[in-house]
Protein backbone atom coordinates (compact mmCIF):
# COMPACT_ATOMS: atom_id res chain seq x y z
CA UNK A 1 0.00 0.00 0.00
CA UNK A 2 2.93 2.39 1.07
CA UNK A 3 4.61 1.48 -2.64
CA UNK A 4 1.63 1.96 -4.60
CA UNK A 5 1.03 5.83 -2.94
CA UNK A 6 4.28 6.91 -2.84
CA UNK A 7 4.20 7.69 -6.56
CA UNK A 8 0.84 10.42 -6.10
CA UNK A 9 2.58 11.17 -3.20
CA UNK A 10 5.56 12.36 -4.58
CA UNK A 11 3.63 14.21 -7.48
CA UNK A 12 1.48 16.00 -5.27
CA UNK A 13 4.68 17.05 -3.42
CA UNK A 14 6.57 18.53 -6.52
CA UNK A 15 2.94 20.05 -8.12
CA UNK A 16 3.09 22.13 -4.20
CA UNK A 17 6.74 22.81 -3.67
CA UNK A 18 8.49 22.13 -7.01
CA UNK A 19 10.77 19.40 -8.35
CA UNK A 20 13.74 18.71 -6.21
CA UNK A 21 16.76 20.08 -8.04
CA UNK A 22 19.58 17.17 -8.68
CA UNK A 23 22.58 19.73 -8.08
CA UNK A 24 22.96 22.98 -6.52
CA UNK A 25 26.35 25.40 -6.51
CA UNK A 26 27.77 26.74 -2.94
CA UNK A 27 29.94 29.39 -2.82
CA UNK A 28 32.89 28.11 -0.65
CA UNK A 29 34.28 31.05 1.27
CA UNK A 30 37.87 29.34 1.56
CA UNK A 31 38.21 28.67 -2.05
CA UNK A 32 36.99 31.77 -3.31
CA UNK A 33 34.70 30.07 -6.32
CA UNK A 34 31.20 28.10 -6.50
CA UNK A 35 31.75 24.62 -6.00
CA UNK A 36 28.77 22.46 -7.68
CA UNK A 37 27.48 19.72 -5.11
CA UNK A 38 25.12 16.79 -5.68
CA UNK A 39 22.94 16.32 -2.18
CA UNK A 40 25.66 12.64 -2.12
CA UNK A 41 28.37 14.84 -3.23
CA UNK A 42 27.76 17.41 -0.68
CA UNK A 43 27.31 14.42 2.40
CA UNK A 44 30.57 13.35 1.38
CA UNK A 45 32.69 16.16 1.04
CA UNK A 46 31.76 18.29 3.51
CA UNK A 47 29.69 16.10 6.14
CA UNK A 48 31.50 12.35 6.26
CA UNK A 49 35.23 13.61 6.74
CA UNK A 50 33.87 15.55 10.08
CA UNK A 51 30.55 13.43 11.31
CA UNK A 52 31.35 9.53 10.75
CA UNK A 53 27.59 8.42 11.75
CA UNK A 54 28.22 4.83 11.82
CA UNK A 55 30.33 6.14 15.27
CA UNK A 56 27.21 6.95 17.09
CA UNK A 57 25.21 4.69 19.30
CA UNK A 58 21.85 5.09 21.14
CA UNK A 59 21.51 3.84 24.79
CA UNK A 60 18.61 4.02 26.85
CA UNK A 61 17.00 3.63 30.31
CA UNK A 62 14.20 1.33 30.96
CA UNK A 63 13.74 0.47 34.55
CA UNK A 64 10.58 -1.40 33.87
CA UNK A 65 10.56 -5.01 35.35
CA UNK A 66 9.98 -6.30 31.83
CA UNK A 67 13.23 -4.92 30.35
CA UNK A 68 16.96 -5.93 31.31
CA UNK A 69 19.73 -3.94 31.61
CA UNK A 70 22.53 -5.01 29.27
CA UNK A 71 19.57 -6.14 26.15
CA UNK A 72 19.30 -4.67 23.16
CA UNK A 73 15.44 -3.55 21.67
CA UNK A 74 14.22 -2.05 18.81
CA UNK A 75 10.80 -0.22 18.22
CA UNK A 76 8.94 -2.01 15.77
CA UNK A 77 8.05 -0.06 12.57
CA UNK A 78 9.59 3.45 14.13
CA UNK A 79 11.42 3.54 10.52
CA UNK A 80 10.76 6.48 8.89
CA UNK A 81 12.38 5.71 5.85
CA UNK A 82 11.78 3.17 2.95
CA UNK A 83 14.48 0.05 4.03
CA UNK A 84 15.20 2.37 6.91
CA UNK A 85 16.71 1.45 10.40
CA UNK A 86 14.62 0.50 13.56
CA UNK A 87 14.68 2.60 16.30
CA UNK A 88 17.15 0.70 19.01
CA UNK A 89 19.17 1.14 22.02
CA UNK A 90 20.72 -0.89 24.78
CA UNK A 91 19.31 -0.56 27.80
CA UNK A 92 21.35 0.60 30.85
CA UNK A 93 20.91 1.79 34.22
CA UNK A 94 21.09 5.59 34.55
CA UNK A 95 24.50 5.89 36.22
CA UNK A 96 26.23 4.47 32.44
CA UNK A 97 24.25 7.20 30.73
CA UNK A 98 25.73 9.91 32.92
CA UNK A 99 29.36 8.55 33.29
CA UNK A 100 28.56 8.51 29.28
CA UNK A 101 27.11 11.96 28.96
CA UNK A 102 30.06 13.32 31.41
CA UNK A 103 33.19 11.60 28.87
CA UNK A 104 31.42 12.70 25.95
CA UNK A 105 30.52 16.41 26.81
CA UNK A 106 34.21 16.56 28.54
CA UNK A 107 36.08 15.84 25.24
CA UNK A 108 33.29 18.52 23.22
CA UNK A 109 31.10 16.04 22.19
CA UNK A 110 27.34 16.93 22.45
CA UNK A 111 24.90 14.82 22.92
CA UNK A 112 21.75 13.99 21.92
CA UNK A 113 18.79 13.30 24.93
CA UNK A 114 15.23 12.37 24.60
CA UNK A 115 13.22 12.92 27.98
CA UNK A 116 10.16 13.92 29.12
CA UNK A 117 9.27 17.88 30.36
CA UNK A 118 6.16 17.70 31.77
CA UNK A 119 4.14 20.54 32.36
CA UNK A 120 4.81 20.85 36.05
CA UNK A 121 8.20 21.59 35.18
CA UNK A 122 7.79 24.25 32.95
CA UNK A 123 8.89 27.37 33.64
CA UNK A 124 10.57 31.03 32.59
CA UNK A 125 13.74 30.09 33.87
CA UNK A 126 14.63 26.74 32.49
CA UNK A 127 15.58 24.79 35.16
CA UNK A 128 14.33 21.46 35.52
CA UNK A 129 14.87 19.76 38.97
CA UNK A 130 12.77 18.05 41.09
CA UNK A 131 13.04 20.87 43.95
CA UNK A 132 12.01 23.77 41.54
CA UNK A 133 8.20 23.55 42.84
CA UNK A 134 8.26 22.99 46.45
CA UNK A 135 4.79 21.24 46.63
CA UNK A 136 4.63 20.17 50.34
CA UNK A 137 5.31 23.63 51.48
CA UNK A 138 2.67 24.34 50.18
CA UNK A 139 -0.06 22.15 50.22
CA UNK A 140 1.15 19.97 52.88
CA UNK A 141 2.01 16.80 51.22
CA UNK A 142 4.02 15.55 48.57
CA UNK A 143 2.73 16.03 44.99
CA UNK A 144 3.51 13.97 42.06
CA UNK A 145 5.82 10.94 44.61
CA UNK A 146 3.62 8.60 44.32
CA UNK A 147 5.03 6.68 40.88
CA UNK A 148 8.52 6.03 40.36
CA UNK A 149 9.84 6.05 37.02
CA UNK A 150 9.01 2.39 36.32
CA UNK A 151 5.68 2.92 37.28
CA UNK A 152 5.12 5.96 35.41
CA UNK A 153 5.90 3.79 32.19
CA UNK A 154 3.43 1.56 32.69
CA UNK A 155 0.45 3.69 33.43
CA UNK A 156 1.33 6.06 30.32
CA UNK A 157 2.41 9.06 32.97
CA UNK A 158 5.54 9.36 31.72
CA UNK A 159 6.52 9.44 27.74
CA UNK A 160 10.03 10.76 25.33
CA UNK A 161 8.14 14.41 24.04
CA UNK A 162 11.14 16.39 24.04
CA UNK A 163 14.88 16.14 22.66
CA UNK A 164 17.03 18.62 23.60
CA UNK A 165 21.14 18.73 22.52
CA UNK A 166 23.31 18.50 25.50
CA UNK A 167 26.36 20.86 25.37
CA UNK A 168 27.45 21.57 29.01
CA UNK A 169 28.08 19.72 32.04
CA UNK A 170 28.74 21.31 35.78
CA UNK A 171 31.00 18.50 38.22
CA UNK A 172 31.12 18.53 42.11
CA UNK A 173 34.28 18.38 43.35
CA UNK A 174 34.50 14.41 43.24
CA UNK A 175 34.19 14.91 39.63
CA UNK A 176 30.46 13.99 39.72
CA UNK A 177 27.60 15.17 37.77
CA UNK A 178 25.42 17.99 39.48
CA UNK A 179 23.59 19.55 36.46
CA UNK A 180 23.40 19.50 32.56
CA UNK A 181 23.00 22.85 30.11
CA UNK A 182 21.48 22.23 26.60
CA UNK A 183 22.99 25.09 24.78
CA UNK A 184 26.44 27.52 25.02
CA UNK A 185 26.26 30.43 27.01
CA UNK A 186 29.22 32.05 24.90
CA UNK A 187 31.24 30.54 22.33
CA UNK A 188 34.43 30.90 24.90
CA UNK A 189 32.34 28.15 27.98
CA UNK A 190 34.19 25.22 28.28
CA UNK A 191 32.22 21.98 27.99
CA UNK A 192 33.14 20.65 31.38
CA UNK A 193 32.49 23.43 34.38
CA UNK A 194 33.92 22.64 38.54
CA UNK A 195 31.30 24.01 40.73
CA UNK A 196 33.70 26.41 41.95
CA UNK A 197 33.71 28.28 38.30
CA UNK A 198 31.12 31.15 38.45
CA UNK A 199 29.17 29.48 35.25
CA UNK A 200 25.65 29.97 33.98
CA UNK A 201 24.42 26.69 35.09
CA UNK A 202 25.59 26.65 38.78
CA UNK A 203 24.51 30.62 38.93
CA UNK A 204 20.83 29.53 37.38
CA UNK A 205 20.47 26.19 39.41
CA UNK A 206 21.68 27.26 42.48
CA UNK A 207 19.18 29.31 42.88
CA UNK A 208 16.42 26.70 43.26
CA UNK A 209 18.10 25.47 45.88
CA UNK A 210 18.89 28.22 48.22
CA UNK A 211 15.51 30.18 47.81
CA UNK A 212 14.46 30.40 51.40
CA UNK A 213 12.73 34.22 52.08
CA UNK A 214 10.55 35.86 50.27
CA UNK A 215 13.75 38.46 49.85
CA UNK A 216 16.02 35.97 48.57
CA UNK A 217 13.13 34.12 46.14
CA UNK A 218 13.28 37.63 44.29
CA UNK A 219 16.87 37.89 44.26
CA UNK A 220 17.14 34.47 42.82
CA UNK A 221 14.55 34.82 40.70
CA UNK A 222 16.07 37.96 39.18
CA UNK A 223 19.41 35.84 39.03
CA UNK A 224 17.65 32.83 37.39
CA UNK A 225 16.20 34.83 34.55
CA UNK A 226 19.74 36.77 33.74
CA UNK A 227 21.30 33.55 33.26
CA UNK A 228 18.63 31.60 31.53
CA UNK A 229 18.78 34.88 28.80
CA UNK A 230 22.32 32.33 27.61
CA UNK A 231 21.24 29.41 27.75
CA UNK A 232 18.16 27.06 26.98
CA UNK A 233 17.48 24.77 30.00
CA UNK A 234 19.70 23.71 32.26
CA UNK A 235 18.85 19.76 33.54
CA UNK A 236 19.89 18.80 37.20
CA UNK A 237 20.98 14.87 37.78
CA UNK A 238 17.72 14.38 39.90
CA UNK A 239 15.42 15.42 37.04
CA UNK A 240 17.13 13.76 34.38
CA UNK A 241 17.21 9.76 36.64
CA UNK A 242 13.55 9.82 36.43
CA UNK A 243 12.42 11.62 32.92
CA UNK A 244 15.56 11.22 30.81
CA UNK A 245 14.52 8.03 28.60
CA UNK A 246 17.79 7.91 25.78
CA UNK A 247 21.30 9.17 24.57
CA UNK A 248 22.65 9.14 21.50
CA UNK A 249 26.25 9.90 21.84
CA UNK A 250 29.89 8.68 20.15
CA UNK A 251 31.09 5.45 20.36
CA UNK A 252 34.19 6.33 21.54
CA UNK A 253 32.82 7.25 24.95
CA UNK A 254 30.82 4.23 25.72
CA UNK A 255 32.20 1.47 28.20
CA UNK A 256 33.56 -1.40 26.33
CA UNK A 257 31.71 -4.02 27.75
CA UNK A 258 28.46 -2.04 26.40
CA UNK A 259 29.61 -1.73 23.21
CA UNK A 260 30.39 -5.37 23.17
CA UNK A 261 26.21 -5.94 24.60
CA UNK A 262 25.82 -3.43 21.20
CA UNK A 263 27.76 -5.83 18.84
CA UNK A 264 27.03 -9.01 20.11
CA UNK A 265 23.57 -8.96 21.76
CA UNK A 266 20.53 -10.31 20.24
CA UNK A 267 17.55 -7.85 19.40
CA UNK A 268 14.37 -8.13 21.48
CA UNK A 269 11.64 -6.39 19.25
CA UNK A 270 8.97 -4.02 21.09
CA UNK A 271 5.78 -2.86 19.38
CA UNK A 272 5.71 0.25 17.97
CA UNK A 273 3.04 1.53 21.38
CA UNK A 274 5.64 0.67 23.88
CA UNK A 275 6.80 3.35 25.67
CA UNK A 276 10.53 3.63 24.85
CA UNK A 277 8.68 3.73 21.34
CA UNK A 278 6.61 7.22 21.46
CA UNK A 279 7.41 9.33 18.83
CA UNK A 280 8.94 12.79 20.27
CA UNK A 281 6.57 15.73 19.61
Amino acid sequence: MVESMLTDLYKVINICLGTPPTSFTLDLKDEEQETLFTPRSFYERMITPHFALDAWVSLGHDPRPSASYGRNYCIAHSSNLMGGLLQSYNNQPMDVLLEVMVKSLAAGSAVWLACDIQRIFKNNEGVLSLKTHNFEQVFGMPVGTALNKADRMLYRATSRNTSLLVTEVSLDALQQPLRFGTIRKTAKTNAVQNTESEGSIKDAADTVDNAKTKADAAEAESAKRKASMGQATVLHVDWLREYAFEIVVDARFVPPGVMQALRDEPSEELPIWDPMGALLS
